[in-house]
């Protein structure tokens, strides 16, 4: 209805209003209500762990790797087994700092928390002491026990978030270089001191004669010791 129909409507029922006083209600009503400000929480400041130095901050994390009979086949049953003889499990510990390989190894099975704590106690001695942090994801391996050890060790355990690659993202890049460089290459072994020489064997030219991006064409092991880098002598 018009303003004027709509005038009259509301005359028979008692209420005069003037049909120009009508249609400036109407405008009014069919307005939008003035926005309220939304009260935004503060940004919480993120809490970023940067290593400054060798064994400062370690990366732990595992990969699997199929065999010739393993579950990179789509079919049942093969796709089902994450175990030996279908895949290892290789695990990892990464310095940050210098990207250096501190321990690893090679298990027929997803390792257990105990087992973990085992890789721990080797990758410390080889190191000479414990880091600051560890960076982890939050798999079932790193919860009680391995907080005892970190509490016993005197390390703060920080985890990846749920869903973000990024929080591990370090150690995700030597997995792929792994993969890519060396275990996609040859035929996995089946016999498990021959896939720890393959991997043993990766490791020492990885950590030794890699030159590495995001070390400005350094080795691991040339920013561990801190020698000065092969790639920036003079010829």
């Amino acid at each position: 209805m018009g303003k004027v129909r709509i005038s009259q409507m509301l005359a028979r029922a008692g209420l005069h209003l003037a049909p120009t006083t009508v249609r400036r209600l109407a405008r009014e009503r069919l307005r939008p209500p003035p926005r309220r400000p939304v009260a935004r929480a503060a940004p919480t400041k993120r809490r970023v762990v940067t290593a400054g130095y060798p064994h400062h901050v370690w990366h732990i994390d595992f990969t699997l790797v199929p065999t010739a009979a393993g579950f990179w086949v789509p079919w049942l049953p093969f796709a089902l087994p994450q175990r030996w003889p279908f895949c290892w499990w290789v695990a990892a510990v990464l310095d940050h700092f210098s990207r250096f390989i501190v321990a690893h190894a090679v298990f027929r099975h997803e390792p257990d928390a105990a087992e973990v704590r085992a890789m721990l106690d080797r990758a410390a001695r080889a190191a000479g002491r414990a880091p600051k942090y560890t960076v982890t994801d939050q798999g079932s391996q790193f919860r009680r026990r391995y907080r005892r050890w970190c509490r016993a060790h005197g390390v703060r355990p920080r985890f990846g978030a749920v869903g973000k690659c990024g929080s591990i993202a370090v150690i995700e890049r030597f997995w792929r270089s792994l993969k890519q460089e060396c275990l996609r290459l040859i035929a996995v072994p089946f016999g498990r001191l021959a896939m720890e020489a393959e991997v043993v064997a990766y490791l020492s030219w990885y950590n030794g004669s890699r030159p590495h991006q995001s070390l400005g064409g350094a080795t691991p092991r040339e920013r561990l010791t801190g020698a000065r880098p092969a790639c920036g002598r003079a010829g």
